[in-house]
């Protein structure tokens, strides 16, 4: 993703605007999930005092798979930025841009692992897999009744309940 800077610099202060639909890449900081489509990034952009100011949204859709029950999903994320970059790295500003060159792809793959949920989940409700047997308790319920009768299995905070009954003040 790769913006020419050449017509920003000869007039600065003037907003430009470009459109990327591509996948981004960053030898240094390569990305962690499989895309499955080229990301999409509308941006604005402005020459002004020696900086580029880079504003805009991106969407982008993830192969995941379901936390609970590891079911494979895609992840649909949309996002906006707005970025400072530099001709040198300095503690403001993080981007930087070479002479009349300036990519996108680092600063795209950054906002993409910001915007990540803590765990994906193929629906809110989603029950995951059974502890016991591994069945999907999306599709039935197993036979285990590890629901019905002892939810404690389940639940790894289990032990700690009461923890905090018989408190006594310091």
């Amino acid at each position: 993703m790769l913006i020419n800077l050449e017509s920003a610099k000869n007039e600065p202060g003037k907003a430009f605007k470009a459109h990327f639909c591509e996948v981004p890449q960053c030898e240094e900081y390569p990305i962690e999930y499989e895309l499955s489509a080229p990301v999409s990034v509308d941006a604005n952009y402005t020459f002004k005092g020696g900086s580029v100011f880079v504003n805009g949204e991106f969407t982008a859709v993830l192969k995941v798979c379901c936390s609970r029950c590891l079911k494979d999903m895609e992840y649909c994320m949309k996002a906006d930025f707005d970025e400072e970059f530099a001709l040198k790295e300095s503690d403001d500003v993080s981007y930087t841009y070479a002479e009349d060159m300036l990519y996108l792809d680092k600063l795209i793959l950054d906002k993409i692992m910001f915007e990540l949920p803590a765990r994906f989940l193929c629906k809110p409700d989603c029950k995951g897999l059974c502890p016991q047997c591994g069945a999907d308790l999306n599709i039935a319920p197993c036979g285990c009744n590890i629901l019905k009768t002892d939810n404690k299995k389940m639940n790894p905070f289990s032990k700690l309940e009461g923890m905090f009954d018989n408190t006594e003040e310091v």
